[in-house]
């Protein structure tokens, strides 16, 4: 089952990462780190505008706080398992993907790598602000699961991460989202009230 699950995820790794052409290489390796600007920014600015100044100092706390726990989670603690080894590593993938990361700085990143760090901070951010936000700002979801699922591709067309990399860091994003807009609401509610409760 795991070895058919992961014959699954190379194929589709190939068929991702192989639909990236030469003149979009810069663009991506660009966006891989960059993309967090616009996307933070973007947060914030809904943040402020939509939760007020109080209630944005308190949501940039919880997010910070939450963004440590995911990235310790996805960066360090399941990598340092050493479960996987990043498709540059891979004797069996040399020469059929776009190891781009690696031809445009001579290094591809560690040997490990499950899971995806990129991944897991995109999409907590994501789903955190999208529950916080849902009730005012309309199609808020599509916006932030968007940013996130493009950064979280970006780390397949450089050749850094396999898909199920990427996949998996994701839904402990999104655990970790849920969690910590359940420690928003409750915080919210301890200091502001009934009302303050009821507005996310």
């Amino acid at each position: 089952m795991l070895e058919t699950l992961n014959d699954w995820d190379i194929s589709l790794f190939l068929f991702l990462n192989n639909m990236g052409c030469k003149a979009l290489d810069p663009f991506f390796m660009a966006a891989t780190d960059m993309a967090f600007v616009p996307f933070g920014t973007l947060v914030l600015y809904l943040f402020y505008r939509k939760l007020g100044l109080k209630r944005t100092v308190l949501a940039l706390v919880i997010t910070a706080v939450m963004i440590l726990f995911s990235d310790q989670t996805c960066g360090n603690y399941i990598r340092e398992m050493n479960i996987r080894l990043r498709p540059c590593h891979m004797v069996e993938l040399a020469g059929k993907f776009r190891s781009v990361r690696e031809w445009e700085t001579g290094w591809c990143g560690g040997q490990y790598g499950f899971l995806s760090s990129h991944a897991g901070n995109a999409f907590s951010l994501a789903v955190f602000a999208s529950l916080l936000l849902r009730s005012r700002v309309k199609h808020v979801w599509w916006y932030m699961i968007g940013f996130a699922t493009f950064i979280s591709y970006t780390r397949i067309y450089i050749g850094t991460h396999l898909t199920g990399d990427v996949i998996v860091a994701g839904i402990i994003g999104t655990v970790y989202a849920v969690i910590f807009a359940f420690i928003y609401r409750k915080a919210e509610h301890a200091l502001w009230g009934k009302n303050g409760y009821a507005s996310v």
